[in-house]
C-alpha cells in the first residue's frame, strides 16, 4: 500500500472556483438582460403616462362640449360620440349653424361620411376625409333649417346617424 499523498497544488478540494471566461460572459449577459428589462419597463410606464394624459385631455374636452350645450338655450355646438356600436346620439336635432363634433371613443378607426354609402352624394362636404383614430375628432357646421343630414361610418356602413336642423 502506498501512502496517500497530500497534494497542496490540487484545486479540487478548495471551495473557491476560479473565474473563467464563461462565467464572466454569463454575468455580462445577465446584466444586459436586466438592463433590457428595465428599459422595457421604463418605456411601458412612459406609454401609460402619455395615454393617461391624452385620455384626461379628451375627457375634459368632452365635458366642456356637453356642459356648453346643456347650459345654452341656443344649441350651437353638439357632440356625437362614435363607438363600436354606433353613433350616440343616433339622431340629433339642432338649430341652423350648429357645429357638430364627432369624437371617436372606440379603439378602432372610424370614417364619417354623408349617405348614401359609398358615394356620399346627399351632402358631399360632410366627409371626414381621413379616418378618425381613437380619440380623434371631426367637426362640421350644419346648414339651413329643414335640412336632414344622414351619415354613416364608411368603415362600418351599417352604423348610421342623422342630424335634423329645426
Amino acid at each position: 500500500m502506498q501512502p496517500e499523498q497530500n497534494n497542496l497544488d490540487d484545486d479540487s478540494h478548495t471551495s473557491e472556483t476560479k473565474p473563467t471566461i464563461g462565467n464572466e460572459f454569463e454575468k455580462k449577459q445577465r446584466l444586459i438582460a436586466k438592463k433590457k428589462i428595465h428599459i422595457v419597463i421604463l418605456v411601458a410606464l412612459i406609454f401609460i403616462a402619455v395615454a393617461a394624459f391624452v385620455g384626461v385631455k379628451n375627457k375634459d374636452y368632452i365635458e366642456d362640449l356637453v356642459n356648453d350645450s346643456n347650459n345654452s338655450t341656443e344649441f350651437r355646438e353638439a357632440l356625437v360620440e362614435v363607438t363600436k356600436d354606433g353613433f350616440k346620439p343616433a339622431v340629433l336635432v339642432v338649430e341652423p349653424g350648429t357645429q357638430i363634433t364627432w369624437l371617436n371613443s372606440d379603439t378602432e378607426p372610424h370614417y364619417i361620411a354623408s349617405n348614401p354609402y359609398p358615394d356620399k352624394s346627399d351632402h358631399p362636404d360632410l366627409d371626414s376625409e381621413t379616418p378618425l383614430g381613437p380619440g380623434g375628432t371631426y367637426t362640421y357646421k350644419i346648414g339651413e333649417q329643414g335640412d336632414v343630414y344622414n351619415y354613416h361610418d364608411s368603415y362600418n356602413p351599417e352604423l348610421n346617424g342623422s342630424i335634423v336642423v329645426e
